[in-house]
């Protein structure tokens, strides 16, 4: 079943994102870690900046 909570000002229940704790010895955050040393050493985020509309980078092409 679904999660769900109920509101005390209302009394009615409503649906919830359940609380999971990230386990640290399982599979994919061992892959997330992994990585770590790399992204320490290189840059694998581009931020595209905020959008232009006008003026000389307006005609530019976004990383994203």
């Amino acid at each position: 079943g679904r999660d769900k909570i109920e509101t005390p000002e209302q009394g009615k229940f409503k649906p919830v994102i359940k609380k999971a704790m990230v386990e640290l010895e399982g599979a994919p955050f061992g892959a997330f870690a992994s990585e770590r040393e790399e992204w320490a050493l290189k840059n694998r985020y581009i931020s595209p900046g905020p959008i232009q509309f006008i003026g000389p980078l307006s005609s530019d092409i976004s990383h994203t």
